[in-house]
């Protein structure tokens, strides 16, 4: 079985900062990976970036909290639903 990562990323606003993060994790990225995306409440713009990439990358989940809850219990959520023999954190 293909050993795989999964890359965490707790997300409020901030798309000048996200979209360089997405794009460089595809572009360098060689090693098998999937990304949970945690939206912790976004603007509309980014929320519709967000789902956007989701749609357009096979490899990419989203969580959309409904409230602000933080950079922990974000990055706790997409914990619970991890499963790659490595997982990383990120912030953007």
């Amino acid at each position: 079985m293909t050993k795989y990562c999964d890359l965490i990323i707790p997300i409020k606003d901030a798309l000048d900062n996200i979209k360089p993060c997405l794009n460089s994790i595809i572009k360098y990225t060689d090693y098998p990976h999937k990304i949970i995306l945690v939206d912790d409440a976004s603007d509309r713009y980014t929320k519709d970036f967000l789902r956007h990439f989701c749609h357009a990358h096979s490899n990419v989940g989203l969580i959309e909290n409904s409230q602000n809850l933080g950079f922990v219990k974000s990055s706790n959520k997409g914990l619970q639903i991890a499963h790659g023999d490595f997982v990383v954190i990120l912030n953007s």
